[in-house]
């Protein structure tokens, strides 16, 4: 059974578009995001990737509390284009 952080990891990675796109927002190797998967996000990381896209992990940490992330098929995930964007909120 996957332990809460690498759920965490998981939500926040797939949310982001997958470990390529992780690296590459990140500037890290596949390898090392690969990594957070298994062992959860460093602080460090996570707090950077807060700072940059908060709107993302107000979803993100919904998601966490209140579905069983296990049973949810990956269709039902947020993913991001569900999420909103600065440019989004110019048009409104």
């Amino acid at each position: 059974m996957e332990r809460q952080e690498q759920k965490f990891a998981n939500l926040v990675i797939d949310t982001f578009g997958g470990t390529t796109k992780v690296a590459h927002m990140t500037g890290l190797t596949t390898g090392r995001i690969s990594q957070w998967r298994a062992e959860g996000i460093p602080e460090v990381w996570e707090r950077v990737l807060r700072a940059e896209n908060r709107d993302a992990f107000l979803l993100i940490d919904k998601s966490m509390q209140s579905i069983d992330y296990q049973r949810i098929s990956p269709d039902k995930c947020p993913t991001h284009s569900d999420i909103p964007t600065h440019r989004d909120e110019d048009h409104a």
